[in-house]
């Protein structure tokens, strides 16, 4: 065998392995891609962890919350007019007030969630969903736009800009979800993460809609 020839194929070899690493490392989303419209998952290069095993959906149980306080100091909206509770009687609304910091991958996860129950949910006429940023340092609408185009936010989202609508809903584990009858009234919160799906059913439930297997 040839040393010197072999020990050069190595060395190429190597060289392009790591180079093709590098350029998998650097790859990110870009603002200038990200269509609201048709919001898709970023690339990641990490494996996947297996999604959990799927469970049978559960009947979501409904509690009486009280009237949803309203959005009465949100001033900045991103994918959306103004949009607020008194605009939207008649419908069910799911309001998720969250935080993002610096683009971690669970933040990515939460969105990439969100966008597919907004697309599932989205052509339902007496619903709407509605995101709340709320806790960062984000302070004007072009900031607020630039962070929903770098975590591919594709549903509405308003900026509670001094924490005004986490504290009128007592908020105090980030993500909050709550959904909110056609009257106003809050009739389902979750906190925290997990249970997604749960939400979702909660949604579908009042709507009259399939439930989907639970895996979180």
């Amino acid at each position: 065998m040839n040393r010197s020839f072999s020990t050069g194929r190595l060395a190429a070899l190597t060289a392009a392995g790591l180079l093709a690493f590098g350029s998998a490392c650097t790859e990110r989303a870009r603002s200038s891609d990200f269509d609201p419209k048709n919001a898709q998952p970023t690339v990641e290069t990490a494996a996947k962890p297996a999604e959990p095993e799927a469970r049978e959906p559960d009947s979501v149980q409904y509690t009486d919350g009280g009237m949803a306080p309203e959005l009465e100091k949100v001033t900045l909206f991103a994918n959306t007019r103004a949009m607020f509770l008194q605009d939207l009687k008649g419908k069910y609304v799911l309001l998720q007030i969250f935080t993002v910091g610096k683009d971690s991958a669970a933040e990515r996860k939460l969105a990439r969630r969100y966008n597919e129950m907004h697309r599932a949910l989205l052509n339902k006429g007496n619903f709407q969903m509605l995101g709340v940023l709320t806790g960062t340092d984000i302070k004007t609408g072009k900031q607020l736009i630039d962070r929903a185009n770098l975590l591919q936010i594709g549903f509405p989202v308003a900026l509670d800009a001094d924490g005004s609508v986490a504290a009128a809903y007592k908020a105090a584990s980030l993500p909050a979800t709550y959904l909110i009858d056609p009257e106003g009234k809050v009739i389902f919160t979750r906190a925290g993460n997990g249970g997604t799906d749960y939400t979702e059913n909660a949604v579908r439930q009042k709507l009259n809609m399939e439930l989907i297997p639970e895996r979180d």
